[in-house]
Protein backbone atom coordinates (compact mmCIF):
# COMPACT_ATOMS: atom_id res chain seq x y z
CA UNK A 1 0.00 0.00 0.00
CA UNK A 2 2.69 2.40 1.09
CA UNK A 3 4.26 1.76 -2.41
CA UNK A 4 1.50 2.50 -4.47
CA UNK A 5 0.41 5.58 -2.65
CA UNK A 6 4.19 6.69 -3.31
CA UNK A 7 3.60 6.05 -7.12
CA UNK A 8 0.07 7.48 -6.95
CA UNK A 9 1.59 10.71 -6.18
CA UNK A 10 4.44 10.48 -8.10
CA UNK A 11 1.98 10.19 -10.74
CA UNK A 12 -0.34 12.60 -9.90
CA UNK A 13 3.00 15.17 -10.14
CA UNK A 14 3.94 14.05 -13.59
CA UNK A 15 0.37 14.96 -14.79
CA UNK A 16 -0.08 18.23 -12.81
CA UNK A 17 3.54 19.11 -14.26
CA UNK A 18 1.96 18.16 -17.73
CA UNK A 19 -1.33 19.66 -17.34
CA UNK A 20 0.11 22.81 -16.36
CA UNK A 21 2.48 22.91 -19.39
CA UNK A 22 -0.53 22.03 -21.97
CA UNK A 23 -2.49 24.64 -20.91
CA UNK A 24 0.42 27.03 -20.97
CA UNK A 25 1.31 26.05 -24.59
CA UNK A 26 -2.50 26.31 -25.58
CA UNK A 27 -2.38 29.43 -24.27
CA UNK A 28 0.47 31.01 -26.21
CA UNK A 29 -0.99 29.18 -29.63
CA UNK A 30 -4.00 31.27 -28.65
CA UNK A 31 -2.67 34.64 -28.26
CA UNK A 32 -0.38 33.81 -31.54
CA UNK A 33 -3.37 33.19 -33.35
CA UNK A 34 -5.51 35.62 -31.98
CA UNK A 35 -2.40 38.13 -32.58
CA UNK A 36 -2.13 37.63 -36.17
CA UNK A 37 -6.43 37.41 -36.66
CA UNK A 38 -6.19 40.90 -34.95
CA UNK A 39 -3.06 42.71 -37.02
CA UNK A 40 -4.61 41.10 -40.35
CA UNK A 41 -7.80 43.00 -39.24
CA UNK A 42 -6.17 45.87 -38.73
CA UNK A 43 -4.37 46.06 -41.32
CA UNK A 44 -7.45 45.80 -43.49
CA UNK A 45 -8.79 48.38 -41.96
CA UNK A 46 -6.00 51.09 -42.25
CA UNK A 47 -4.96 49.83 -45.76
CA UNK A 48 -8.65 51.23 -46.94
CA UNK A 49 -8.24 54.26 -45.11
CA UNK A 50 -9.08 57.14 -47.43
CA UNK A 51 -10.66 55.16 -50.27
CA UNK A 52 -13.99 56.47 -51.60
CA UNK A 53 -12.98 60.37 -50.58
CA UNK A 54 -10.10 60.98 -52.00
CA UNK A 55 -8.81 64.66 -51.20
CA UNK A 56 -9.08 67.64 -54.00
CA UNK A 57 -5.66 69.03 -52.40
CA UNK A 58 -4.17 72.47 -53.61
CA UNK A 59 -3.17 75.60 -52.03
CA UNK A 60 -6.12 77.48 -53.71
CA UNK A 61 -8.80 75.14 -52.14
CA UNK A 62 -6.88 73.62 -49.31
CA UNK A 63 -8.23 69.70 -48.55
CA UNK A 64 -12.02 67.70 -47.66
CA UNK A 65 -10.42 66.59 -44.92
CA UNK A 66 -11.39 67.49 -41.56
CA UNK A 67 -14.81 68.86 -42.87
CA UNK A 68 -17.15 68.42 -40.17
CA UNK A 69 -19.22 65.47 -40.60
CA UNK A 70 -23.00 65.92 -40.30
CA UNK A 71 -25.18 62.77 -41.02
CA UNK A 72 -28.85 61.47 -39.69
CA UNK A 73 -30.43 58.24 -39.49
CA UNK A 74 -34.23 58.34 -40.17
CA UNK A 75 -34.56 55.34 -38.19
CA UNK A 76 -32.28 55.86 -35.04
CA UNK A 77 -33.96 56.85 -31.59
CA UNK A 78 -31.65 59.87 -31.86
CA UNK A 79 -31.45 60.73 -35.87
CA UNK A 80 -28.48 63.00 -35.72
CA UNK A 81 -25.54 60.49 -35.26
CA UNK A 82 -22.89 62.77 -36.82
CA UNK A 83 -21.75 64.57 -35.06
CA UNK A 84 -22.23 61.85 -32.69
CA UNK A 85 -23.72 63.29 -28.68
CA UNK A 86 -22.31 59.69 -27.23
CA UNK A 87 -19.97 57.26 -27.50
CA UNK A 88 -19.99 54.15 -25.63
CA UNK A 89 -17.02 52.63 -23.49
CA UNK A 90 -14.00 52.13 -24.58
CA UNK A 91 -14.77 54.98 -26.61
CA UNK A 92 -16.75 57.17 -24.70
CA UNK A 93 -13.80 60.05 -23.84
CA UNK A 94 -13.25 60.17 -27.93
CA UNK A 95 -15.09 63.61 -28.26
CA UNK A 96 -13.59 65.31 -25.15
CA UNK A 97 -10.04 64.11 -26.63
CA UNK A 98 -10.36 65.38 -29.60
CA UNK A 99 -12.34 68.87 -29.52
CA UNK A 100 -16.32 67.46 -29.70
CA UNK A 101 -16.40 66.98 -33.47
CA UNK A 102 -15.92 63.87 -35.86
CA UNK A 103 -13.93 65.39 -39.03
CA UNK A 104 -13.14 63.56 -42.16
CA UNK A 105 -10.00 62.02 -41.87
CA UNK A 106 -8.63 58.75 -43.15
CA UNK A 107 -6.63 57.82 -40.30
CA UNK A 108 -6.49 59.23 -36.34
CA UNK A 109 -4.74 58.72 -33.62
CA UNK A 110 -6.49 59.45 -30.36
CA UNK A 111 -4.00 59.44 -27.89
CA UNK A 112 -4.90 57.56 -24.61
CA UNK A 113 -8.76 57.51 -25.93
CA UNK A 114 -10.51 55.04 -23.95
CA UNK A 115 -8.76 56.68 -20.33
CA UNK A 116 -8.65 53.48 -18.50
CA UNK A 117 -6.26 51.11 -16.17
CA UNK A 118 -2.64 51.94 -16.15
CA UNK A 119 -1.95 50.88 -20.02
CA UNK A 120 -4.48 53.79 -22.00
CA UNK A 121 -4.78 52.49 -25.53
CA UNK A 122 -4.89 54.42 -27.85
CA UNK A 123 -7.84 54.58 -30.34
CA UNK A 124 -7.65 54.66 -33.82
CA UNK A 125 -10.54 56.49 -35.98
CA UNK A 126 -10.62 54.82 -39.29
CA UNK A 127 -12.84 56.30 -42.16
CA UNK A 128 -13.12 54.63 -45.81
CA UNK A 129 -15.80 53.98 -48.86
CA UNK A 130 -16.62 50.72 -50.58
CA UNK A 131 -17.99 52.37 -53.63
CA UNK A 132 -14.99 50.79 -56.20
CA UNK A 133 -16.14 52.74 -59.41
CA UNK A 134 -12.45 55.18 -59.52
CA UNK A 135 -13.20 56.03 -55.72
CA UNK A 136 -12.83 59.61 -56.66
CA UNK A 137 -14.58 62.69 -56.45
CA UNK A 138 -17.42 64.31 -58.83
CA UNK A 139 -17.53 68.55 -59.67
CA UNK A 140 -21.28 69.56 -59.45
CA UNK A 141 -22.61 70.40 -62.59
CA UNK A 142 -24.88 72.73 -60.89
CA UNK A 143 -25.78 74.11 -57.53
CA UNK A 144 -27.88 71.20 -55.57
CA UNK A 145 -31.74 71.35 -55.58
CA UNK A 146 -34.43 69.86 -53.29
CA UNK A 147 -33.39 66.31 -52.71
CA UNK A 148 -31.70 66.08 -56.26
CA UNK A 149 -27.36 66.48 -56.99
CA UNK A 150 -26.90 67.83 -60.34
CA UNK A 151 -23.69 66.24 -61.15
CA UNK A 152 -21.73 65.94 -64.89
CA UNK A 153 -22.64 62.62 -64.97
CA UNK A 154 -24.68 59.43 -63.09
CA UNK A 155 -22.89 56.52 -63.80
CA UNK A 156 -21.34 54.82 -60.67
CA UNK A 157 -23.98 55.99 -58.64
CA UNK A 158 -26.61 53.42 -60.11
CA UNK A 159 -28.64 50.78 -57.72
CA UNK A 160 -30.77 49.67 -59.71
CA UNK A 161 -31.72 46.27 -58.16
CA UNK A 162 -30.90 47.58 -54.40
CA UNK A 163 -33.46 48.20 -52.09
CA UNK A 164 -30.97 50.35 -50.48
CA UNK A 165 -29.44 53.11 -52.04
CA UNK A 166 -25.57 54.04 -52.05
CA UNK A 167 -24.30 56.31 -49.49
CA UNK A 168 -22.84 59.89 -50.26
CA UNK A 169 -20.31 62.37 -49.24
CA UNK A 170 -21.09 65.61 -49.94
CA UNK A 171 -18.63 68.44 -49.58
CA UNK A 172 -17.73 72.36 -50.97
CA UNK A 173 -14.66 73.51 -51.99
CA UNK A 174 -13.09 75.67 -49.54
CA UNK A 175 -12.62 79.47 -50.71
CA UNK A 176 -10.60 80.74 -47.89
CA UNK A 177 -11.05 80.32 -44.11
CA UNK A 178 -11.55 77.10 -41.93
CA UNK A 179 -12.46 73.85 -43.91
CA UNK A 180 -16.58 73.53 -44.53
CA UNK A 181 -18.64 71.43 -43.11
CA UNK A 182 -19.77 68.23 -45.07
CA UNK A 183 -22.94 66.13 -45.35
CA UNK A 184 -23.66 62.22 -45.56
CA UNK A 185 -26.59 61.89 -47.81
CA UNK A 186 -28.27 58.43 -49.64
CA UNK A 187 -29.47 57.91 -53.43
CA UNK A 188 -32.89 57.00 -54.16
CA UNK A 189 -33.27 53.42 -54.31
CA UNK A 190 -33.22 51.52 -57.04
CA UNK A 191 -32.10 54.62 -58.69
CA UNK A 192 -30.77 53.90 -62.38
CA UNK A 193 -28.51 55.93 -64.40
CA UNK A 194 -29.86 57.15 -68.12
CA UNK A 195 -27.37 58.11 -70.76
CA UNK A 196 -26.89 62.16 -70.80
CA UNK A 197 -28.31 62.11 -66.87
CA UNK A 198 -27.30 64.69 -64.63
CA UNK A 199 -29.46 64.44 -62.15
CA UNK A 200 -29.15 62.24 -58.87
CA UNK A 201 -31.96 61.69 -56.73
CA UNK A 202 -31.86 61.49 -53.11
CA UNK A 203 -33.82 59.74 -50.52
CA UNK A 204 -33.65 56.96 -48.00
CA UNK A 205 -32.86 56.72 -44.02
CA UNK A 206 -29.37 58.34 -44.46
CA UNK A 207 -31.25 61.91 -46.83
CA UNK A 208 -30.88 64.62 -45.03
CA UNK A 209 -31.70 68.52 -46.29
CA UNK A 210 -30.08 70.08 -43.49
CA UNK A 211 -27.30 69.09 -41.24
CA UNK A 212 -27.20 69.55 -37.27
CA UNK A 213 -23.46 71.39 -36.61
CA UNK A 214 -24.51 74.00 -37.52
CA UNK A 215 -27.88 73.87 -37.90
CA UNK A 216 -27.82 76.54 -40.90
CA UNK A 217 -26.20 73.81 -43.30
CA UNK A 218 -28.73 72.94 -46.13
CA UNK A 219 -27.61 71.17 -48.76
CA UNK A 220 -29.19 73.22 -50.85
CA UNK A 221 -26.94 76.23 -50.19
CA UNK A 222 -23.59 74.05 -51.27
CA UNK A 223 -21.97 75.58 -53.58
CA UNK A 224 -21.62 74.73 -57.68
CA UNK A 225 -17.60 74.04 -56.88
CA UNK A 226 -19.16 71.73 -54.68
CA UNK A 227 -18.22 67.94 -54.63
CA UNK A 228 -20.00 64.19 -54.44
CA UNK A 229 -17.81 61.00 -53.78
CA UNK A 230 -19.83 57.41 -53.79
CA UNK A 231 -19.15 55.64 -50.53
CA UNK A 232 -20.89 52.80 -51.34
CA UNK A 233 -23.83 50.56 -50.26
CA UNK A 234 -24.95 49.45 -46.78
CA UNK A 235 -26.65 46.45 -47.88
CA UNK A 236 -25.39 45.55 -51.10
CA UNK A 237 -22.72 42.70 -51.05
CA UNK A 238 -22.08 43.01 -47.38
CA UNK A 239 -19.20 46.06 -48.03
CA UNK A 240 -20.15 49.16 -46.64
CA UNK A 241 -18.70 52.33 -45.90
CA UNK A 242 -16.26 51.59 -42.86
CA UNK A 243 -16.41 55.35 -40.28
CA UNK A 244 -14.77 53.53 -37.45
CA UNK A 245 -13.35 53.63 -33.77
CA UNK A 246 -11.20 50.70 -32.86
CA UNK A 247 -9.95 50.19 -28.83
CA UNK A 248 -9.31 48.13 -26.27
CA UNK A 249 -11.34 47.65 -23.36
CA UNK A 250 -10.70 46.62 -20.10
CA UNK A 251 -11.14 42.79 -18.84
CA UNK A 252 -13.04 41.90 -15.76
CA UNK A 253 -12.91 38.99 -13.04
CA UNK A 254 -14.90 37.40 -15.95
CA UNK A 255 -13.75 39.19 -19.40
CA UNK A 256 -10.04 38.92 -20.39
CA UNK A 257 -9.10 42.26 -22.69
CA UNK A 258 -10.28 42.77 -25.78
CA UNK A 259 -10.43 44.59 -29.07
CA UNK A 260 -13.27 46.39 -29.91
CA UNK A 261 -15.04 48.70 -32.84
CA UNK A 262 -17.70 50.75 -33.40
CA UNK A 263 -19.41 52.16 -36.09
CA UNK A 264 -20.03 55.73 -36.92
CA UNK A 265 -22.76 55.25 -39.40
CA UNK A 266 -24.81 52.84 -37.47
CA UNK A 267 -24.60 50.72 -40.17
CA UNK A 268 -23.87 47.52 -38.28
CA UNK A 269 -24.67 46.87 -34.51
CA UNK A 270 -26.03 50.54 -34.36
CA UNK A 271 -25.29 52.37 -30.73
CA UNK A 272 -23.05 49.09 -29.20
CA UNK A 273 -19.23 48.52 -29.67
CA UNK A 274 -18.39 45.12 -30.81
CA UNK A 275 -15.97 42.82 -30.09
CA UNK A 276 -13.55 42.16 -33.42
CA UNK A 277 -10.68 40.05 -31.23
CA UNK A 278 -10.44 39.06 -27.63
CA UNK A 279 -7.07 38.49 -25.74
CA UNK A 280 -5.87 41.78 -26.95
CA UNK A 281 -4.01 43.72 -23.81
CA UNK A 282 -2.90 47.18 -25.26
CA UNK A 283 -2.75 49.18 -28.81
CA UNK A 284 -0.45 52.17 -29.67
CA UNK A 285 0.37 53.85 -32.37
CA UNK A 286 2.44 56.16 -34.34
CA UNK A 287 2.20 58.67 -37.54
CA UNK A 288 5.02 58.04 -40.06
CA UNK A 289 4.63 61.70 -41.90
CA UNK A 290 6.06 63.70 -44.95
CA UNK A 291 7.22 66.82 -43.01
CA UNK A 292 8.76 68.16 -46.40
CA UNK A 293 5.87 67.81 -49.12
CA UNK A 294 7.57 66.19 -51.51
CA UNK A 295 5.03 63.72 -51.30
CA UNK A 296 7.24 60.82 -49.29
CA UNK A 297 7.00 59.83 -45.15
CA UNK A 298 10.06 60.94 -43.58
CA UNK A 299 9.38 61.26 -40.18
CA UNK A 300 7.54 59.08 -36.92
CA UNK A 301 5.57 61.46 -34.89
CA UNK A 302 3.60 60.71 -32.09
CA UNK A 303 0.05 61.49 -31.59
CA UNK A 304 0.78 62.47 -27.23
CA UNK A 305 1.04 66.00 -26.85
CA UNK A 306 3.85 66.09 -24.62
CA UNK A 307 5.78 65.05 -27.06
CA UNK A 308 4.13 65.58 -30.44
CA UNK A 309 5.60 67.31 -34.09
CA UNK A 310 4.89 70.46 -34.93
CA UNK A 311 4.92 70.88 -38.59
CA UNK A 312 3.50 74.17 -40.11
CA UNK A 313 2.33 75.36 -37.17
CA UNK A 314 0.24 71.99 -36.14
CA UNK A 315 1.09 69.10 -33.85
CA UNK A 316 -0.08 65.48 -34.53
CA UNK A 317 -2.48 65.29 -31.53
CA UNK A 318 -6.09 64.36 -32.07
CA UNK A 319 -7.39 67.88 -31.27
CA UNK A 320 -4.68 69.55 -33.20
CA UNK A 321 -5.93 67.16 -35.98
CA UNK A 322 -9.32 67.78 -35.77
CA UNK A 323 -9.53 71.73 -35.65
CA UNK A 324 -10.63 72.12 -38.63
CA UNK A 325 -8.43 74.73 -40.12
CA UNK A 326 -6.37 74.48 -43.51
CA UNK A 327 -3.51 73.86 -42.21
CA UNK A 328 -4.97 70.89 -39.89
CA UNK A 329 -6.20 69.23 -43.24
CA UNK A 330 -2.98 69.80 -44.74
CA UNK A 331 -1.39 67.51 -41.90
CA UNK A 332 -4.12 64.80 -42.50
CA UNK A 333 -2.99 64.59 -46.08
CA UNK A 334 1.18 64.10 -45.51
CA UNK A 335 -0.22 61.24 -42.89
CA UNK A 336 1.29 58.56 -45.31
CA UNK A 337 2.00 55.38 -42.74
CA UNK A 338 1.23 54.78 -39.18
CA UNK A 339 2.88 52.30 -37.07
CA UNK A 340 0.68 49.97 -35.01
CA UNK A 341 1.74 48.27 -31.83
CA UNK A 342 -0.32 45.69 -30.20
CA UNK A 343 0.54 43.58 -26.79
CA UNK A 344 -1.40 40.13 -26.44
CA UNK A 345 -2.08 38.16 -23.05
CA UNK A 346 -3.17 34.62 -22.55
CA UNK A 347 -6.11 34.37 -20.24
CA UNK A 348 -4.23 32.15 -18.16
CA UNK A 349 -3.69 33.27 -15.04
CA UNK A 350 -0.58 31.02 -14.11
CA UNK A 351 0.22 29.75 -10.42
CA UNK A 352 3.57 31.47 -10.81
CA UNK A 353 5.18 34.15 -12.54
CA UNK A 354 6.91 33.59 -15.87
CA UNK A 355 8.89 35.98 -14.81
CA UNK A 356 8.21 38.68 -17.33
CA UNK A 357 7.78 42.67 -15.68
CA UNK A 358 8.35 45.21 -18.99
CA UNK A 359 7.34 45.15 -22.34
CA UNK A 360 8.55 47.51 -25.12
CA UNK A 361 7.13 48.93 -28.15
CA UNK A 362 8.87 50.95 -31.15
CA UNK A 363 12.11 50.56 -29.81
CA UNK A 364 14.48 52.81 -31.43
CA UNK A 365 12.22 54.98 -32.90
CA UNK A 366 12.56 58.61 -32.70
CA UNK A 367 10.90 61.70 -33.76
CA UNK A 368 12.82 64.63 -35.78
CA UNK A 369 13.94 66.03 -32.50
CA UNK A 370 15.21 63.14 -31.63
CA UNK A 371 13.18 62.48 -28.89
CA UNK A 372 12.37 59.01 -27.88
CA UNK A 373 9.02 57.36 -28.84
CA UNK A 374 9.52 53.81 -27.35
CA UNK A 375 6.73 52.90 -25.08
CA UNK A 376 7.96 50.67 -22.14
CA UNK A 377 4.83 49.10 -20.14
CA UNK A 378 6.19 47.53 -16.73
CA UNK A 379 3.61 45.19 -15.71
CA UNK A 380 1.79 45.14 -12.32
CA UNK A 381 2.65 42.44 -9.56
CA UNK A 382 -1.45 40.87 -10.42
CA UNK A 383 -0.48 41.35 -14.39
CA UNK A 384 2.77 38.97 -14.42
CA UNK A 385 1.31 35.93 -13.59
CA UNK A 386 -0.07 36.21 -17.65
CA UNK A 387 2.27 35.28 -20.72
CA UNK A 388 2.42 37.75 -23.15
CA UNK A 389 3.14 38.64 -26.81
CA UNK A 390 4.16 42.11 -28.71
CA UNK A 391 2.92 42.46 -32.60
CA UNK A 392 4.40 45.71 -34.36
CA UNK A 393 4.01 46.18 -38.14
CA UNK A 394 3.83 49.50 -40.16
CA UNK A 395 0.77 50.25 -42.89
CA UNK A 396 0.47 52.85 -45.34
CA UNK A 397 -2.04 54.76 -46.19
CA UNK A 398 -2.31 54.11 -49.81
CA UNK A 399 -5.56 56.63 -51.10
CA UNK A 400 -4.32 59.97 -50.96
CA UNK A 401 -4.68 59.87 -54.70
CA UNK A 402 -4.88 63.90 -54.81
Amino acid sequence: MTIGLAFSLAVMQVLSVSETRRRTSNSVNDIDQVGAYAMFQLDKFVRAAGSGFASIHSTATGSNFGCKLNANLSTAAAPAILPAPTLPAPFDHVLADIGGKIRLAPILIDYNGSNFGTGNSDVLIVMSGSAGYGEGPMTFANVPVSGQLNVRNTYGFTTTGSTVGDLLLVVDQNTGGNVQPCMIEQVLAGFSATPGATALTLSGDYYTASGTDPTSLLLTAFSINGQVMDLGNPAVGNNPPLFQLIGVKEGSSTTNYALYSYDLLNISNPGAAVVISDQVFEMHALYYVDTDGDGKADAWVSPKLAITTTVGGVQYDAADLMAGTPAAADALYNIKAIRLGLILRSPLNEQSSPGLTTLTLFSGVTNPAGTSLTITRTLAASEQNYRYRVLEATIPIRNNLY
